[in-house]
């Protein structure tokens, strides 16, 4: 018993004795060709990030939807958004978009995505 600690003790005192490995950044591939250039940032206001569509906010506020209990708000939502029906929501990895924008191109990153789902959910009076 007393070898197979005596061992484990060397073993654990010549791990801290190695030498790091050092990287330099010439050994880095870098291909800043995948990035895109840098567009200026535009600031726009709340009101303006979540306004949805005239004809879906219309759409949204039809007395007969709002006056459907919540589960039946949350599955016309669901619906609405992510049924085969209408056209997919597609995946799009850049230009974040607005609500607005999102819903008409049917496309957007994840935060546009929760952009509209928010902007939804808020005009369908879902606690969000």
């Amino acid at each position: 018993m007393r070898p197979i600690i005596i061992f484990i003790l060397l073993l654990t005192i010549s791990a801290c004795g190695t030498k790091p490995i050092v990287v330099s950044s010439n050994d880095i591939p870098w291909n800043d060709a995948l990035f895109r250039e840098e567009i200026p940032t535009q600031l726009i206001s709340e009101a303006e990030i979540l306004k949805l569509d005239n004809d879906l906010e219309a759409r949204l506020s039809a007395p007969d939807l709002q006056n459907l209990a919540p589960q039946k708000r949350i599955e016309y939502f669901l619906d609405l958004v992510y049924s085969k029906g209408n056209s997919p929501f597609e995946y799009q990895t850049y230009d974040t978009l607005t609500a607005e924008k999102a819903w008409s191109l049917r496309r957007g990153n994840c935060l546009s995505l929760t952009v509209l789902a928010y902007a939804i959910g808020r005009k369908l009076n879902l606690p969000i």
